[in-house]
């Protein structure tokens, strides 16, 4: 009986196969991607695809473009993307039904007052971009609130062809899947059956020292007895084996429609009002390391104009001065803190800014350090001042840098560069960002306004200064070189006739207050000292010395000398309910100008 199952489950499974090979072949094949054409034309030099575009149809989006000559294609935050093509004009992609109820992409041109653009390319702005020459072929999955900016060099018009593609499911697979299933089904079910049957046959009749004698007529008798309950229970299997077949593909059809059915969870955007870091961690990375080669790049050369695509305010001033100093004597050293060549990022911090707002300038303080300054993962340095030094050179300290972007266009810029003399405190991850305090803010133990005034007050009146105990200055090397008792020191070394004035002030530098975990903020700051050396008899002569000389350009005056320094200062102040002082977090301050006076 089983024999005779076995055959006829490969007799259906052979019956299943073949017709399901014979439905593939003649069935045509179903498209795999869905794909919309558009064709842009005119001068604007910008092509915009939006997030609601891009996430019309769900599934990876692939992106072809194609014009003879670059093209360059980048995509970053919706609101970032409108607010870098500003006033130009620029073409937008979009679906549109026809009549027949079929969809269509279309595209329309926006008017602006600029036809031309920079190029975009290697923009600090954008999450990624890619460029290549006449063909561009992206797969990409982008969110709502995410846009693709297209142009091929900002003074041509943008590339004209665009095609985008979705992957579609093979819908004539299941109607066919079946016949192949059910009969792997009963080509399995034959097989188990052959295997019983023979199983069964070597027990009843297994190897013998005689052979058996072959059954007489009585065997076959006694088997064709009963045929009609026989064909009945032979009936009786082949249907169970039928509706198992069954019952294995109805499920699989069944899954594939509930799978179809069931819509694929997309992530909500955040609400207008919602804040988001300025730049994502991997942006940040991006921008540090364009930074950091262009500055070297920079320094090998004194090249101040590549330094000016790179650094801005008190860090360049410092930077520039530098550049001049060694310019006429190599041999002396900078006062822009050292970036080691094996520099790591330690700490990231981007300013919050709104989500579809246009918000400029933003902000990003980093703190990058050699491997060997990183204690437990935060940014320690060691005291210069320490007169044992340990076998091996102690490496630098970790130097901060405050990273400013103007305007949508501009690349981020380093407005200042610090060595750090403090740990810096706790502060939100890359992800969160930090919220950016108002110069006047109540939240603070000390409006960051006001840090920099008390601290030029503690320089310039030591300890009578009313500000002094609410500063930690046990440590502060800035105060060392800067403060009253320095001051007091150098004035007593003026040999006669000979006489010198300081001046310190508050710098006009930019004011920034970054929030930390604790409520506190890290605020920026900083410092000018002007020193007069001047004859006090009719007659005599003052000399200079140093860097003075060297950026004065004259050793000897009967006006006497002016020089002026800089220092860029960065502080940690602690919340309104806090008791804790202010803390000095780190600083750079050098000679920024020299020459004779009036």
């Amino acid at each position: 009986m089983r024999l005779i199952l076995s055959i006829v489950s490969f007799v259906l499974a052979g019956i299943l196969i073949t017709l399901g090979i014979v439905l593939r072949s003649t069935t045509a094949s179903p498209p795999t991607a869905l794909e919309f054409e558009a064709e842009t034309s005119g001068t604007a030099p910008i092509t915009i695809i939006d997030g609601a575009t891009l996430n019309a149809i769900e599934g990876r989006q692939t992106i072809t473009i194609s014009d003879d000559g670059p093209i360059v294609a980048a995509y970053g935050r919706t609101a970032d993307v409108l607010a870098w093509v500003g006033d130009a004009s620029y073409n937008t992609l979009r679906f549109e039904e026809t009549e027949d109820g079929e969809r269509t992409l279309v595209a329309e041109t926006q008017r602006g007052s600029e036809t031309e653009v920079p190029n975009p390319a290697g923009s600090d702005l954008w999450l990624d971009d890619f460029a290549a020459e006449d063909d561009l072929r992206l797969s990409v999955t982008l969110q709502p609130d995410m846009s693709f900016i297209i142009a091929s060099d900002g003074a041509e018009p943008a590339p004209s062809n665009v095609v985008l593609e979705w992957p579609v499911a093979d819908t004539g697979a299941p109607a066919i899947a079946p016949l192949f299933i059910g009969g792997a089904a009963l080509l399995i079910a034959g097989l188990v059956l052959l295997f019983m049957a023979v199983y069964g046959m070597r027990g009843k009749h297994g190897p013998r020292r005689k052979m058996p004698k072959v059954p007489r007529k009585r065997a076959i008798k006694t088997l064709r007895g009963k045929p009609r309950s026989a064909s009945k229970r032979i009936g009786a299997g082949v249907g169970a084996l039928l509706v198992a077949a069954a019952l294995t593909t109805v499920p699989i059809g069944a899954t594939g429609a509930r799978a179809a059915e069931t819509p694929t969870p997309t992530p909500t955007p955040p609400a207008n009002a919602t804040p988001v870091p300025a730049l994502t961690e991997r942006q940040i990375d991006r921008v540090v390391d364009r930074v950091l080669a262009t500055m070297r790049t920079a320094d090998a050369n004194r090249d101040a104009a590549l330094a000016e695509t790179r650094m801005t305010g008190p860090a360049l001033e410092l930077k520039l001065a530098d550049y001049a100093l060694q310019g006429a004597d190599p041999a002396l050293a900078t006062s822009s803190p050292v970036i080691p060549e094996d520099a790591v990022v330690a700490v990231r911090l981007p300013q919050q800014v709104p989500l579809d707002v246009e918000s400029w300038p933003r902000t990003v303080f980093v703190v990058v350090a050699s491997p060997e300054a990183l204690d437990e993962g935060g940014a320690s340095t060691p005291d210069p001042s320490a007169t044992e030094q340990p076998e091996e050179a102690a490496p630098p300290p970790p130097v901060a840098m405050v990273l400013t972007q103007d305007e949508p266009r501009a690349n981020y810029r380093v407005s200042m560069l610090v060595a750090l003399q403090e740990d810096v405190p706790e502060v939100a991850a890359p992800t969160v960002g930090a919220a950016r305090l108002a110069d006047e803010s109540p939240l603070l133990s000390m409006a960051p306004a006001d840090v920099t005034p008390a601290y030029v007050d503690i320089l310039v009146n030591g300890e009578q200064s009313a500000s002094f105990e609410r500063f930690d200055l046990a440590d502060d090397k800035f105060l060392a070189a800067w403060g009253l008792e320095a001051q007091q020191a150098l004035i007593g070394g003026v040999p006669a006739p000979g006489a010198m004035s300081i001046s310190t002030t508050e710098g006009t530098g930019p004011l920034l207050a970054l929030a930390t975990v604790e409520a506190g903020a890290i605020v920026t700051g900083t410092v000018r000292q002007v020193v007069e050396v001047y004859p006090t008899e009719e007659g005599a002569t003052v000399s200079s010395s140093g860097a003075v000389r060297t950026l004065a350009g004259v050793e000897t005056s009967g006006k006497g000398f002016t020089a002026t320094y800089a220092g860029q200062l960065l502080y940690i102040v602690p919340p309104v309910d806090s008791s804790g002082p202010v803390v000095v977090l780190g600083y750079a301050q050098g000679l920024v100008a020299a020459g004779e006076r009036p």
